[in-house]
This record gives C-alpha cells, structure tokens and sequence, in this order.
C-alpha cells in the first residue's frame, strides 16, 4: 500500500469501537465498550457521502488476559465499519497496553511510580486496587464520556500497568497483536489499508504518568534494565535519579542544562530508546503479518511538550530511518488553538514528510461540541475559522490529517457536512500539484537539544508555543525542521533562519549553512551553548558571535541572560533584547530569551530582506499552491501582496483574478482561502 494514501486524502476518526484499555469485561463475558450501539457509525456513513473514504477507529485487540483472547467486540466493531460505504478503507487503532491479570501475573515487569511498592509481593497486592492507576494520569471521573457503571475514578496511583522495558510484555502483547491481524486479515483484510499500533497513556505511545508529572519507572525490570544499559554503554553504576534531581534543577544555567547531571541525561535516553524499540517492535510485527499493509505510530511530541524526554518521544531520526514505519501521528497543538489563533503542531512534521507521512490530528471542538475548555468554537463561523486554519496548516506542510469527533456530534448538522464537503473538495484540489515550499523563515528545533534541559514550560512556551504562533501571525512564510535535516532541505531559499532549541549547535554546521544561503542568522537564549554535554559561555560565543552572561534574577521558570553585545537593537525591554550585527547584506541576530513578540519577529523578518504577505495579526499559511488567511475576532480590511503575480481562485466564491496583490475584506472570524494555477 502506498503510504501517500494518507498524505493525499482526508480521513475520519470516531469513538466508533471505543472500549476501556485495560480492558474491562461486560455483562455478557465480553470486552465492554463505552457505546455497543455504534451510534457513531452514522457520522462515518455522513462524511463517507461527502467524499471522505478513509475511516478511523479504536479496535478492541481481543486481548482480555493472560493468552487469553475473544474477538466477540472486535468483530462487532469491525462489522459496524463495513457498513460505513462500499468503497470504505479502514485504519484501525489497536491498543497493546496489557490486561490488568497481566500485571498480577507479572509484578517484576509493572510499571512503578516514586512512591511506589518495591517488591513483587507488595506490587501484586495492590494490582486492581484504587492504588492501581489504570489510564497514566489523574481522573477523578475515570475515562473522558465513558459507559456509566463500568467507569472508575483514577487517582493516587502508585503502580501503573506495563514497563515499557518489559521484554515480556512485548513478548505477549506482541503475540496478541499477530495473533489478532492474522484474524482482521482472513476476514476483514480487503478493507484494512493499515494499523495503528497504540500503548501507554491514551494509546500515544506516551510514559505513564507525564501528563500530571508523576515521573517513574522504578520498577523492578525497569531498574534492571537502566542498570545494564549503563554498564553496557557507560560503564558505569547507578541508580535511576529521583525526579527531582532528573527535572527539577534549574536554579542556574549550568543546572539547567544538566551540565554535571550526566545520570539523568543517560536515563532520558534509555527511556527513549526502550520507546522507539517498542514502538518499532509491533510495527514489524504489523509488516510481517500483513506486509502490504501499512503501519504506524503516534511519535515525535518533541515541540508539544515540556517534559519530552521523560515521555520517551526524541527518538525521531530511528523511527524515521525504519523500514517498518509508515506514518508518525499526532492531536493536533493544544496551545493558542482557538478560532483565529495560529495554533500548531507537537512534531516536527515537514521532518518526517522528508521519508515518512505525518498524519495530524484535527482535534478542533466544534460549537456543536460539549462545552469545555476555552477553545472551543461558539458559532459556525468560529468552527470554520478553526477547521480551515488546519487544513491550511497541514497542506502547508506537506501532511495528512483526519477529522476528530472525541465526543459525539460534533459534525452532526447539514451545515456542519456541507462544510467538511466544500473542505475535502480543496483538499483534494491542492494534493493534484505537486508541493512546494515558498517560504522565507526557517526555524530549526533540535530533539537531542531538548533532552539536555530541565523541564520549563516558560522555555517551552518561548522556543516553540508562543514563538512559532506569533510567526506564524507575523504575515511571513514558515517553515520548521529539525536541525539534523539542513543537509536535506534547500537551505538556499531562506532569509532568515531561527536556531530555537539548539544549545548543542557547532561551528561547522553554521559555516555549512552560511556555504549554502545568504540568509540572516537569528540565534535564540542559550544557542551552542553545549560542547560534549558541558556548558559555557565562550561555547556561545565561539558558535554565534555573541557574548552573554548570566542575570541574577529571572521572570521565567529558567534562567535569565544579558546580550552584552550592543550593536544594533531591534528590542530591549524588562522581558529581554534583541539585538544584531551587519555582515553585508546578512545579519548575525541574538535574543536573550526564546520569547520573540508578533512585531518583533517582523522587524527582524524585515531587516534580513523577507517577503511580507500581509499585516500582523492574522494566522497565513501558504506554499505554491495555494495560500488561506483567517481573522482573529478583528475584522481584516487591506491589501495581501503574493510576492509575485499569481493567477488565483477564491474557493467560497469562484472568483477568479490576476494580480501581484489583493484586496481583503474579512469580517471577525472569517476565513480567505485562494487556489493558484
């Protein structure tokens, strides 16, 4: 199966099969499912009519303990999918976390918290007690709109279920994996275009336990395991570091790099390689079964999150270099993702569309949602400001994406499908050409960069969440990649490239880039700051040409510096300066903190020669196909330049022109969206 099936064509998502992980047994012997009506398949059939042929889905794997296996509410499920249309390609997501009679016949292989039993006698004893944290992070209420009765509230955990270390729960949830395609592929093979294998917490591949910082694993495997890659890839002894000393110390900047924290940084990457082995595990598993099939993943939250590291999620260039993964997999930024924000990604997907497919997950609350959380739609307009800005996101970047309904009836209007029609219509409109990046910026995000600091959501916040948003809405062409791919991109046609995340940048990388384009070179906080694991000053120095020192007092949840290079300032304020230096026509641009504002980011935009489409203030995502805009709740009234004559298609309303620009006139939340031939 040719993977760019997912690149090219939209796919849907519904809780269509959803059921308890672990799981639990119903009334009938069976695995229970939050809905064994499959009310939901009404709204797969619904977008099936609109032109939405690819379906999506949580399976039960018919794994209910220990070599134990019924496929009663797999099939169930199945059956309700093949009822979506005739032409219907099905993804299901399959769950490999274990059953909780797993974890009382395996205690040693269980995954332990800080405060956690250290004996298999005292971990079998609390297994299915309330001390037995079933979902990976706290939940008063148990599962998120789950079957009434069967539910249970999760808190105060202090056994999860599987270490991701287990050699044995890779053994038998490896067998009920092949076990269970083996019978998808004999009686529902000719419908599966591909699986997507799924464990730890919410099935994304996720550590237990980051999403409320409860950091482990200090189980018996677990332990075992880390003290043997040590030794083997060291030569050392140690303990696994308390979370404390593994994420906490930040008081200055040597402590913050985990400069002299060295046994923290070598578990970060244990945690990540046992992930990135698990995950490639059941996808040749996957491949081997049904090799025609493809496979894949949620992976690559280096961007999205604070605490990467200990998630287990930087092992990128592995899983991207693997012959037996297809597509990466992602919910779409969380973060300033309201109607009229830029919104974003956890990945770094232009990276992993360089071989692989990122398929983003449209996670958009429409106004026909619940109400909950402050991102949610209020009217039509708002939902199709939101929706549209993601669709515009993911051409942009060359991905596939699917439509999401968590909780039910979100798309269940006319208006609502008439929307996702003249949507798919686009999409598969723009997907005809070739894609092309028109782009100026680039920013670079570095993974090996990430596991070196401790946790800072400010940091976070100010390299990527605010920084890429505020770019985003700066009226400038974007493009974002890892570090490690300058040799795989064309470096030549940028005007400015931004080093966020990059403490372990070098000299000779800065003189490949400066050998390949003439673009200026914006240097963010602590930029190659790291030589062999230690920090300095003069690294920074020798790397970016800027000298810093250290600010006694910080604002932030890192430490603060001072540029003391004062050259040309394009900001300085209490939160930080901006300032630079000529090299003919490139610029040598230093920022004391990750933060960049909207209008800071576009004077710098300016002065390193880049393409202005438009004001600030407004979310553009464009490449050579095509180019959208969506307004904030301020109207849009002036011109947008293209940067060269474009022959254009408005597709609300047909209308077609030739011209170098523009004019615009968008009401609150609107949203503008042209074709070019």
């Amino acid at each position: 199966m040719d993977r760019e099936i997912l690149r090219d064509n939209i796919i849907f998502w519904s809780r269509l099969g959803f059921g308890f992980d672990p799981v639990t047994i119903d009334e009938n012997g069976h695995p229970a499912l939050f809905d064994d009506t499959f009310a939901e398949l009404k709204f797969h059939q619904d977008f099936y009519k609109k032109g939405v042929k690819l379906h999506s889905f949580i399976l039960n794997s018919g794994w209910v303990g220990v070599d134990k296996y019924d496929y009663t509410t797999t099939d169930a499920t199945m059956d309700a999918a093949m009822k979506i249309g005739e032409d219907v390609k099905l993804i299901p997501r399959i769950k490999l976390n274990v059953p909780v009679e797993w974890c009382k016949e395996n205690p040693e292989e269980v995954f332990v918290y800080p405060d956690g039993p250290q004996t298999a006698e005292e971990i079998k004893a609390l297994v299915g007690t309330s001390k037995h944290d079933y979902l990976g992070y706290e939940a008063p209420d148990g599962y998120y709109m789950a079957k009434p009765g069967l539910n249970r509230p999760n808190v105060g955990g202090v056994i999860s279920l599987q270490s991701f270390s287990s050699d044995k729960w890779l053994l038998d949830a490896g067998k009920a994996l092949e076990k269970l395609i083996l019978h998808l592929e004999e009686k529902y093979g000719d419908k599966i275009i591909g699986y997507h294998i799924a464990y730890g917490t919410s099935g994304e591949t996720m550590m237990w336990g980051r999403i409320n910082q409860k950091y482990g694993d200090y189980g018996i495997t677990n332990q075992k395991k880390f003290k043997a890659f040590l030794k083997e890839k060291y030569g050392i002894e140690a303990e696994i570091p308390s979370p404390c000393v593994r994420y906490k110390q930040k008081d200055n900047v040597k402590d913050f790099l985990r400069d002299g924290n060295e046994i923290s940084v070598y578990y970060d990457e244990f945690v990540n390689e046992v992930n990135s082995d698990a995950a490639e595990y059941f996808c040749k598993i996957s491949k081997t079964v049904a090799p025609d099939k493809l496979t894949g993943v949620f992976y690559g939250y280096f961007v999205g999150v604070e605490d990467i590291a200990y998630t287990g999620h930087t092992s990128v260039e592995k899983l991207i270099n693997s012959p037996y993964v297809d597509f990466f997999a992602s919910p779409k930024s969380y973060y300033r993702c309201r109607p009229g924000d830029a919104c974003g990604e956890h990945g770094c997907s232009q990276s992993v569309n360089l071989k692989k497919v990122w398929v983003d997950e449209c996670d958009v609350r429409t106004h026909l949602a619940v109400r909950e959380g402050s991102w949610a739609s209020d009217n039509m307009t708002q939902t199709e400001n939101a929706l549209t800005r993601e669709l515009g996101k993911n051409l942009c970047h060359n991905s596939g994406f699917w439509f999401m309904d968590l909780g039910g009836n979100w798309y269940n209007s006319e208006e609502m499908m008439n929307l996702v029609e003249y949507l798919n219509g686009i999409n598969e409109k723009v997907r005809l050409k070739e894609h092309k990046s028109v782009s100026d910026v680039l920013v670079l995000v570095d993974e090996k960069s990430v596991m070196q600091n401790s946790i800072s959501m400010d940091c976070l916040k100010g390299y990527v969440k605010d920084f890429i948003a505020n770019t985003q809405m700066s009226g400038v062409g974007l493009d974002i990649y890892r570090y490690s791919d300058i040799d795989k991109i064309n470096l030549a046609q940028y005007k400015l490239i931004i080093f966020a995340y990059t403490y372990k940048l070098n000299q000779n990388d800065i003189e490949y880039i400066k050998s390949k384009t003439n673009a200026s070179l914006c240097f963010s906080y602590l930029a190659g700051a790291l030589a062999d694991g230690k920090f300095s000053f003069e690294n920074v120095k020798n790397v970016t040409g800027f000298t810093l020192e250290e600010k006694v007092e910080s604002e932030y949840d890192f430490p603060a510096v001072r540029i003391l290079d004062t050259d040309n300032v394009v900001k300085a304020d209490e939160h930080g300066e901006v300032v630079y230096k000529a090299d003919g026509d490139r610029k040598y641009i230093m920022n004391s903190t990750p933060y960049l504002d909207v209008e800071t980011i576009r004077n710098i935009a300016k002065i390193s020669g880049c393409h202005i489409y438009c004001e600030a203030g407004y979310t553009l995502y464009t490449d050579n196909r095509f180019l959208v805009m969506t307004a904030t709740e301020n109207a849009f009234n002036g011109m947008l330049d293209f940067g060269e004559v474009k022959n254009w298609t408005n597709t609300k309303t047909g209308e077609k022109g030739t011209g170098k620009e523009i004019k615009i006139d968008m009401l609150p939340y609107e949203t503008f969206f042209v074709l070019f031939e």
